[in-house]
């Protein structure tokens, strides 16, 4: 997790965001009230788009917006930080544009994380014995702790 340290008011989580009334901000990861997020996801956009546009001139507003499937009013919205895009927007805007959500909304700097899956560590086939063992054991206590965590959230 990003978060170094805590402040002292209610942190409420929404999907993968945490806000809080304190307005402030540590590293990248956004305690803040929903404006101050508007603007990052405004600037970041509105940062792709040019320079996109720099070496095609088709990527103006009305291109992005038609390749989302939003009006240009309302793409234009998300540029000057006065609406806020829903996820599932967020997320083709993210595609469109080749960077990761993460980025978008101000959670990272890093534009797009690289691909991984267990085919860069050589594959199954080239798994040996113990390293099965090893991922097998692993995945039951992942397992086990979810199991764990549902039952304490039933609890309360």
């Amino acid at each position: 997790m990003l978060l170094k340290e805590t402040c002292q008011h209610n942190l409420i989580l929404i999907g993968t965001f945490i806000y809080c009334s304190c307005k402030e901000r540590y590293n990248s990861f956004i305690l803040i009230d929903g404006v101050v997020y508007m603007e990052i996801v405004a600037k970041r956009l509105k940062g792709e788009r040019e320079n996109l546009k720099k070496s095609d001139s088709k990527w103006t507003q009305e291109y992005v917006a038609d390749l989302v499937g939003v009006a240009r009013p309302t793409y234009t919205a998300y540029e000057n930080a006065t609406k806020l895009p829903p996820i599932d927007t967020l997320s083709r805007l993210a595609d469109v544009f080749d960077v990761d959500t993460d980025y978008l909304s101000g959670r990272s700097d890093i534009r797009k994380r690289p691909d991984t899956n267990m085919s860069f560590f050589g594959g199954p086939e080239n798994y040996t014995e113990d390293e099965i063992e090893e991922m097998e054991a692993a995945l039951l206590r992942y397992r086990e702790m979810k199991k764990r965590a549902a039952e304490q959230t039933q609890k309360k």
